[in-house]
């Protein structure tokens, strides 16, 4: 087995954390997004003020700027490390990024019925019984108890049973659990995930985790491809994820945090820190829902690839999410892939928190993979016909 050690894109033993500024892209609807320049520009000064800080710094531990010809020469760097961070901000403003448009998608009733018209369904799990398990190519923490089937009522959304996942305590260091679903060689150029989930009456990951559920775009037939690779920027030819997932904003959210997507995608934006930790791609602060702990709550995740033709990467890929039903948030504009062999192919379910300091568990149940819109009603498994 490959990458055994990892349970999803975003996720693995050694995963780094994200950090609270994972997306250095404003988030704004289009009346309110910032003028691009005077992004770049603030950007290019808060680079600047940071060279700026770091030089000065270094100069006076070395008791360097002694002379007027030392100060000049210092002033020198400092002109070339602007120009230095104007290049690198610019480079990465020509990334195209997506573009919020719910508001607009709510209302344009033939918008939100394309958004919305049903597919064909490719995978159901109602884990009713451990033979469910069979399904999944990778289970990370099955053999130590911390993935198991539940039958107790209050546990199960619909049926005999559902999926339970724990992040145990593990003294402050990481721990995760969950299953990875490979959907065949084939892909798909369009995948909505549906499923439900409740979050125990204690669950509480400190800040840091990543619970929820994610599908992922993947070139050619390894099942492991992108995973444990965090922090790093995909190329657009390999492999793509997002996860749904909740974000406590280092405490100023009630955990289990607002839900937002965990996004990797070839023009997502690097942190300050010179990595490319997942961009949390979220709705505007008022529309931004915290789960009820103890609750089951249905959760719907499409992605859209978008298209290429001839040698034009077109940047018309979507992410939209609904929560109970009622489209939470709609992203057009991004640019999945590069290349067309990168397709749908992995889901994966999750429990994993970076600081594990009790254990936390959260329950999955009517899971259902599907070409289009799935809602909250029941589904059949597929024919095998």
């Amino acid at each position: 087995m490959k990458n055994s050690t990892s349970s999803e894109a975003a996720s693995g033993r050694n995963r780094a954390a994200p950090r609270p500024d994972a997306s250095n892209a404003p988030t704004l609807s289009d009346a309110d997004r910032l003028d691009g320049e005077a992004l770049v520009g603030r950007q290019v000064r808060r680079g600047r003020r940071k060279l700026c800080a770091r030089l000065f710094g270094r100069a006076s531990r070395m008791n360097y700027v002694r002379t007027p010809h030392a100060a000049i020469s210092l002033l020198a760097w400092l002109v070339i490390a602007e120009v230095v961070v104007a290049q690198n901000v610019v480079a990465q403003d020509e990334r195209p990024y997506p573009k919020l448009v719910t508001v607009a998608t709510q209302a344009n009733q033939a918008e939100l019925a394309r958004l919305q018209k049903p597919g064909k369904v490719v995978f159901v799990d109602d884990f009713e019984n451990e033979k469910s398990l069979a399904n999944y190519f990778e289970i990370q923490g099955r053999k130590d108890g911390r993935v198991s089937i539940a039958h107790t009522a209050e546990e199960v959304h619909a049926g005999k049973g559902s999926l339970q996942l724990t992040a145990t305590d593990n003294q402050g260091k990481a721990r995760g659990a969950g299953p990875v679903l490979w959907l065949g060689n084939k892909g798909h150029e369009c995948l909505h995930l549906r499923y439900w989930i409740r979050y125990a009456t204690d669950y509480d990951q400190g800040n840091l985790h990543h619970t929820g559920g994610s599908l992922s775009g993947v070139a050619g037939t390894n099942k492991w491809r992108g995973m444990g690779s965090a922090g790093k920027r995909p190329r657009g030819d390999d492999h793509f994820s997002t996860r749904v997932e909740g974000w406590r904003d280092w405490g100023r959210r009630k955990p289990p945090g607002y839900l937002h997507c965990y996004t990797y995608w070839q023009d997502m934006s690097r942190n300050q820190d010179g990595n490319y930790w997942g961009n949390m791609l979220a709705p505007p602060e008022a529309e931004r829902r915290v789960p009820k702990r103890g609750a089951w709550q249905c959760v719907e995740l499409r992605v859209a690839c978008n298209t290429i033709d001839d040698r034009t990467v077109h940047a018309d890929g979507e992410l939209a999410v609904w929560l109970d039903g009622r489209l939470y948030q709609h992203w057009h504009g991004l640019r999945w892939r590069s290349d067309p062999t990168v397709l749908l192919k992995r889901v994966g379910l999750l429990c994993y928190v970076h600081e594990a300091r009790q254990d936390n568990t959260v329950w999955f149940d009517d899971v259902v993979v599907s070409t289009g819109y799935i809602g909250m009603q029941t589904v059949a498994p597929p024919s095998s016909k």
